[in-house]
């Protein structure tokens, strides 16, 4: 497989720069607190600022938690904090926070546009143009117009992401850093995450293993552990103000005056210019709903794979659009079902020597989508179409939301259940707003949403020729058909002999809300609350 990396001293210089941002970093970044199994997600507008710059800084300065474990009161047994806190900003937030469009213009394009960016046709002021939209695949059911959060009258400013041990801390937590002491602002969406069960695995609600395939950061604490080059990767990738897999520096917002008191580091590369993006990053965040009855019932009536019963045909159509078993292990290297329980890693694969032609693992599968690994791009090598994907990479924070279809997500219950119930009548009503049942908060950290969340959502989910196919999309997470794609319906599985192609394949995730965040550092947060950074020029 992957050779080791590492020796101690190839990543020293990598801690060293870390280390020295941990007191400025929000801990999101460093953490996915797996030991916190509660979380919520308050979606806020900004109604009144000097109000809101309060209520902000009594956050920042009692709540808000830092990468640097000193900082932090209790800890859990797993090594968390008890409890964290924090704050992320959309561009309207920062507006509202009465920053001038000297500071706001030099975020990202796509950070200050918005996820559901449209305009009107310079050439014909009458139609316009769904730009962002069409590129991440939010048309028909998941169009933005029906969305509960994120566009039109239900726009946010900002997000207050809650975690705590359990349910009831949680709730301690709301009403403290929330409740109690809210000022300038209203509530637009509370997002309240399915709590997990510290004792079991976690899943999402299709019945798979989840947060399985994440990246890992050079100078943070799992490097030490990360025996794979290929899963490492530079600061700069998920941190701004760190230099990324290219060897600079992604595009970061800067102040043109001088910060004061609010000491900004310099902005690299740049005089008399003071990075605000240092130690932050970019958040997406998406919610998805999942149409778990969809899923299997398909699955169920029209599976062609090789098994014996019913039921375990569904399952393995299930894990060839997944790319992995529901336990979690791929098929690349676990293609019959009937794994080595002695595997250390679910994650120590590639494509090319094992399985370029996807008869394992098709190639078309969410997994190979979104990660295409040494897949052999057009023109590329194994070895340079490996660097290529590493420069798509997103570190995943989300969580599942709502409660199981049925307890544990247990497939063979799920099957049980709705094997033999008709799909509902209005599913292709696209103009209807989707309910909020159950699904995924989707949330990434990027340092460049383009290249990093776009690039993958557009480019390698949304795109019909993906791996020279023909009519797929990624099977999980694209819409049915996107704008401008052939139909797109369809689903092939790589056979030793004949291939197996699946049509009318329906759509299985509605996206029902989004945004752009920015999750700035310490610094930045107390800079954007200051009286100086309403008069940068």
């Amino acid at each position: 497989m992957s050779a080791s990396y590492s020796t101690k001293s190839k990543l020293d210089d990598y801690f060293a720069e870390v280390n020295q941002g941990k007191e400025d970093m929000q801990a999101l970044i460093a953490r996915g607190y797996d030991s916190l199994n509660a979380a919520r997600y308050i979606l806020l507008r900004i109604t009144d600022s000097t109000l809101a710059k309060n209520y902000f800084r009594i956050l920042i300065d009692t709540y808000i938690t830092r990468a640097r474990k000193s900082s932090w009161k209790a800890f859990t047994e797993k090594g968390d904090p008890k409890t964290a806190v924090h704050l992320a900003f959309t561009h309207s937030g920062l507006v509202q926070l009465g920053l001038p469009k000297a500071v706001t213009g030099t975020f990202s394009r796509q950070f200050i546009e918005g996820m559901n960016f449209t305009y009107p046709d310079p050439g014909d002021p009458k139609t316009i143009i769904r730009e962002r939209p069409q590129l991440l695949g939010d048309t028909q059911r998941n169009d933005p117009g029906n969305w509960h959060w994120g566009s039109g009258e239900k726009w946010v400013d900002c997000v207050l992401m809650l975690y705590a041990e359990c349910s009831n801390d949680l709730q301690v937590l709301i009403n403290d850093a929330y409740e109690k002491i809210k000022s300038g602002v209203e509530l637009i969406h509370m997002g309240e995450d399915f709590e997990y069960d510290p004792k079991k695995i976690s899943k999402e609600h299709f019945g798979f293993s989840d947060g399985i395939s994440q990246p890992i950061i050079k100078g943070l604490s799992k490097s030490k552990k990360e025996l794979s080059g290929d899963n490492l990767l530079n600061p700069g990738e998920f941190i701004l103000g760190y230099k990324n897999e290219y060897g600079h520096y992604s595009p970061s917002p800067y102040v043109s005056s001088n910060p004061g008191e609010h000491t900004l580091p310099p902005l690299p590369g740049a005089e008399h210019k003071w990075d605000l993006g240092k130690n932050g990053t970019y958040l997406v965040f998406r919610q998805m709903e999942q149409h778990v009855e969809a899923f299997w019932r398909f699955h169920y009536q029209h599976s062609k794979e090789a098994a014996v019963t019913r039921e375990e045909k569904a399952v393995k159509l299930g894990a060839k659009m997944i790319g992995r078993w529901p336990d979690g292990h791929p098929l690349v290297t676990c293609p019959s079902g009937t794994c080595d329980p002695g595997m250390e890693s679910l994650n120590d694969f590639n494509y090319t020597a094992s399985d370029k032609d996807g008869v394992k693992c098709p190639l078309g599968a969410h997994i190979r989508r979104t990660n295409p690994r040494d897949q052999v791009h057009t023109g590329r090598s194994p070895q340079d179409s490996l660097v290529m994907s590493r420069r798509h990479r997103m570190l995943r924070r989300g969580r599942i939301y709502g409660p199981p279809l049925v307890p544990d997500m247990d497939i063979e219950k799920i099957l049980c259940l709705v094997r033999n119930t008709p799909a509902p009548h209005n599913r292709d009503d696209v103009h209807t707003q989707t309910p909020i049942v159950r699904g995924l908060h989707f949330i990434c950290l990027v340092s460049d949403i383009e290249r990093q969340f776009e690039f993958v959502q557009n480019v390698w989910a949304n795109t019909s020729t993906f791996a020279n196919l023909c009519n797929e999309v990624d099977p999980i997470i694209s819409p049915r058909p996107p704008e401008g794609q052939p139909d797109c319906h369809d689903f092939t599985t790589p056979q030793q002999t004949i291939r197996k192609r699946y049509t009318n394949v329906p759509q299985f995730t509605t996206i029902v809300g989004g945004a752009y965040f920015f999750l700035p550092g310490i610094r930045a947060l107390n800079y954007m609350m200051s009286e100086t950074s309403k008069i940068n020029v």
